[in-house]
């Protein structure tokens, strides 16, 4: 085997042990966004709350899509989207689209 081979081996398998990781992660992330969720439904005006959700649905974003799990990316991208929407009175964005579609992203991870 070359050293070349023997790099992409190792390699891969350092990405199949980063992959495991982000799957091994997404329950504590599924239920740090539900926490998160249900403290901005009971209180809007909550921004730590939202900047949280906000952030979590970001790096869950980045990270998925680099990772291999494209439609994970594209669901926390909208998430963040409708949340950072939310954070904007003259946006006009309602909660519950926002809370739509961090739920289609929690049951994606769910699914993991």
């Amino acid at each position: 085997m070359t050293s070349t081979e023997q790099f992409q081996q190792a390699f891969d398998a350092s990405v199949v042990q980063i992959r495991k990781r982000f799957i091994d992660r997404a329950e504590q992330q599924v239920q740090d966004l539900d926490e998160l969720m249900d403290c901005i439904e009971s209180c809007p005006d909550d921004r730590a709350a939202l900047e949280a959700a906000t952030s979590l649905a970001h790096k869950i974003s980045g990270v998925a899509t680099t990772l291999g799990f494209p439609l994970i990316g594209e669901l926390a991208q909208t998430a963040e989207s409708k949340l950072i929407a939310c954070a904007t009175p003259s946006s006009g964005a309602s909660l519950s689209q926002a809370a739509e579609a961090v739920e289609s992203l929690v049951a994606e991870l769910d699914r993991l």
